[in-house]
């Protein structure tokens, strides 16, 4: 087919014809990107690899160093969150547990073997608790036990103190039990392996 004498002006009109169509038929995301997987809505597998580094979870991380990051500069915890590319609402969880003391629980988290939500939520009232023991003055104290009652003060804090410290978070409908190593159960576990 020519047109005017010209046969690679047509060619040329086709071939921008068929690019044309072929972008009208595209499948688009919304964004203007065209689909990579068919677009069958299915959105490709993520590797494990990046959710974990080392054997630690990188979004706990992230917030671990936004509290250190917040404490050492004095500055918010939403700024630091800024600054270290965490989750603001994820960085104020891990602060819960940092204060909860829970160094089992607080390695747990970083391990990913518990969320943070979860773990944070299951030792808000002992944070709270520290908090309010550390502000207070030895009189206060004394008040507060009298108060109470020695009785009830040994039977529901000092008895279950001498027990095995352990950490139970509420993962979906199951609960996760933490229980941490420490230098006399690594030595009842190795003799009892002899």
């Amino acid at each position: 087919m020519t047109l005017n004498g010209n046969n690679s002006t047509v060619k040329s009109l086709l071939a921008s014809t068929a690019d044309v169509q072929s972008l009208l038929h595209a499948r688009l995301n919304g964004n203007g990107h065209v689909r990579a997987n068919g677009g069958n809505g299915h959105k490709a597998r993520r590797s494990h690899y990046s959710h974990f580094r080392d054997g630690y979870r990188l979004a706990a991380m992230r917030a671990y160093a936004a509290v250190v990051f917040a404490a050492e500069h004095g500055i918010g915890l939403d700024e630091a969150a800024l600054w270290t590319g965490s989750n603001p609402v994820y960085a104020r969880a891990l602060a819960v547990i940092v204060k909860s003391k829970d160094t089992a629980l607080l390695n747990a988290v970083l391990k990913g073997c518990a969320p943070v939500p979860a773990a944070a939520a299951s030792v808000k009232g002992l944070a709270k608790l520290l908090a309010a023991f550390a502000d207070t003055t030895p009189e206060n104290k004394a008040a507060f036990g009298r108060t109470v009652g020695t009785d009830i003060l040994f039977d529901t804090v000092l008895v279950p103190a001498m027990e095995p410290p352990k950490t139970t978070v509420p993962v979906g409908v199951f609960n996760l039990v933490i229980k941490p190593t420490t230098a006399e159960t690594a030595a009842e576990v190795l003799e009892a392996a002899e």
